[in-house]
Formats: C-alpha cells, structure tokens, sequence
C-alpha cells in the first residue's frame, strides 16, 4: 500500500506540473462554488451598506426607486445561493414595502432580518440532517492540505483530521445569526459605500439620484471576479 500511495502521489504531482487541463480542473473544483459565494456575499454588502447609510427621512422619489427596487428588481435577479430568489419573493409577498422603505431604521432591519431568513432556509435545506459523510466533504473542500490528508497514512493528519470533522460539525449544527447591533456597528464603523464604489464603481445613491436604481444588477453582473483573486491557496505537501 506505501509505495501504491507513493505512486499516486507522484502522478499527482506530475499531473498538476506538466498537464494544464488537470491544474484547471482543480482549480475549476475549488474556485467555482466559491466564486458563487464571494459574488453572493459582495451582494450582502451593497444590501447592508446601502440600508445603513439610507436617510432617517428619505424623500419620496427615494421611497419610490428604492421601492421598486426591492419589490420588481431583486426578485427578478437575486442568485448565488441556490434558491434564494424564491425564498426572496415568498419573504416579500406579504410585507408592506412602503413602510420598509420608509426610513433608516425599517430598511435596515428589513435586510438584516433577510439575510437570516435566508441563512436559516439554507441551513434547514442542505445541513439538518449532517452526517459524517457530508463533514468530510466540507473538510475536502476547505483544507489546503487535503492531498497530504488523502494520501499520507500518519498518525497525526488522521488526528488533526478528526478534530477538522468535528469543529466541521459544530459549525455546521446551526445557522448563521446576524445580530442587528452587531451588523449596524460593522457597516456605521466602515464606509463600505466608499469602498465598494472604489473597487467595483457602483454606488447605489448615485443609482437613485439618477433615477436609476433598477440598473442595480446591470453593473453587478460585470463584475469580474478573477480566479487570482478567490482561489484557494492550494498546495501539494506529500513529504
């Protein structure tokens, strides 16, 4: 068995050196679901950024854009987390928009109170029922070192595996809670409005100025996510 594990690790090493499809391939099964979910999370942050910074008092052209914005524009374009964009207009159906839209404090409790419906719907989905199974895939997926963990037979990778697995567990046991206080102090603390506006050049406001806020998603699916920039730091350590 030693010198089997010996020459897959060396195939491995081989084919991830010399074999440009194969490198892709990893990086393909390691940067795609995450890609998902950085766009996904830059969305919260437009949501968040954008609810906190929104006027205590908003003029009525304000409420009327921002209005139609959560009620037409984000059912029709919200993804990156499997089904959302139903969860988002079942959510919606039976609240008042008007009122959501009607200050700082209704709006931000809104997407707040959102974003932890959404988590809970994830969670119930795709994580009640976790079994050992389903923790190893998530160790996989997020140790650096999974081929060392694969491949080597030592005595401390199966340990410090197992304790990966249970913390695994743990975290995957409940949903994730935002806090409103929490989320509040986050978005009061940084203007994220500013730095999003700076890395990607769409800041809602302006949107809304310009009587344009429906335009939202046109700018957000432009942005390229390059694979340098969310891709797993992925090394090889069979020694």
């Amino acid at each position: 068995m030693d010198n089997l594990d010996g020459i897959l690790k060396n195939n491995m090493i081989s084919s991830y050196e010399n074999n440009v499809t194969f490198r892709w391939q990893l990086f393909n099964i390691f940067n795609n679901h995450s890609m998902q979910n950085v766009r996904y999370h830059i969305m919260w942050l437009f949501f968040h950024s954008f609810s906190f910074a929104y006027p205590d008092n908003p003029s009525e052209e304000y409420k009327i854009e921002t209005a139609n914005f959560i009620s037409n524009v984000i059912p029709k374009n919200l993804g990156g987390c499997g089904g959302c964009q139903n969860d988002y207009k079942k959510y919606i159906e039976n609240r008042n928009i008007f009122r959501i839209v009607s200050s700082k404090q209704e709006i931000s409790t809104f997407f707040v109170d959102l974003h932890n419906h959404i988590n809970n719907i994830k969670f119930e989905t795709k994580y009640n029922n976790i079994t050992p199974e389903d923790a190893n895939k998530f160790i996989f997926l997020k140790n650096n070192k999974n081929m060392e963990l694969l491949f080597d037979g030592a005595k401390d990778s199966s340990i410090v595996y197992e304790k990966e697995k249970e913390k695994e567990k743990e975290k995957l046991s409940a949903p994730v809670f935002l806090n409103y206080k929490d989320v509040k102090n986050m978005y009061e603390q940084t203007d994220y409005i500013s730095l999003l506006e700076a890395k990607f050049n769409i800041n809602i406001f302006n949107l809304i100025n310009n009587k344009s806020l429906s335009l939202f998603y046109d700018d957000f699916n432009k942005i390229n996510l390059k694979m340098p920039d969310v891709q797993y730091n992925i090394f090889f350590n069979f020694t």
